[in-house]
């Protein structure tokens, strides 16, 4: 697709947006918009609490196999036989 033509189709595309947004009152505009925006905060928000959450439960599992690998090769207190 050439570039005047995917200009043409973007403008063609703003025009309807346009048209089909005026024919819905302004409170309502701004309800929605606030609601748009109020969600992807939220979203943002859990998705770095998520991601906060599951790097404390890997370092938290990183750290028991730790242990348990020192345990194995300590032998539980008995020396290893080579």
């Amino acid at each position: 697709m050439s570039n005047n033509s995917f200009k043409k189709l973007i403008k063609r595309a703003n025009d309807k947006l346009k048209t089909s947004c005026q024919k819905i009152p302004k409170k309502t505009r701004i309800i929605l918009v606030i609601i748009f925006l109020l969600s992807c905060g939220l979203f943002s928000l859990y998705q770095t609490i998520s991601s906060v959450n599951q790097m404390r439960k890997n370092h938290k599992v990183q750290t028991e196999q730790e242990v348990i690998e020192e345990q194995s090769e300590n032998n539980h207190g008995t020396e290893r036989g080579e």
